[in-house]
């Protein structure tokens, strides 16, 4: 079974196979250092630099965006009732720890 990690960083969500470390596909969405995520079982809701995206789970594809009028450049947190968001964020925390523990 194929799994999958999300990344989002500096302007673009990746997306990386879990069991063997390659990419998968990447998308650029816009000059930015933090990038929020939030999976869906066939959207990404991404956030950087003050705009909305969502794009499609398969293949990066962005669906659509939104500007977010007014609400400035700041941080964004994204929460979801979806129940495979749980999962997702863990198996990123999983391969962040795994990351920094081979780097030291």
């Amino acid at each position: 079974m194929k799994k999958e990690t999300y990344l989002g960083i500096k302007g673009h969500v990746i997306c990386i196979d879990s069991v063997n470390g390659k990419e998968i596909w990447r998308r650029y969405l816009k000059s930015g250092y933090l990038t929020t995520l939030n999976v869906g079982e066939e959207t990404i809701i991404a956030h950087t630099k003050g705009e909305l995206f969502g794009l499609r789970r398969s293949t990066g594809e962005i669906l659509w965006r939104n500007p977010l009028t007014g609400l400035g450049y700041g941080n964004c947190i994204i929460a979801s009732d979806d129940p495979n968001t749980d999962a997702v964020i863990a198996t990123q925390q999983q391969a962040q720890r795994r990351s920094s523990a081979g780097a030291s």
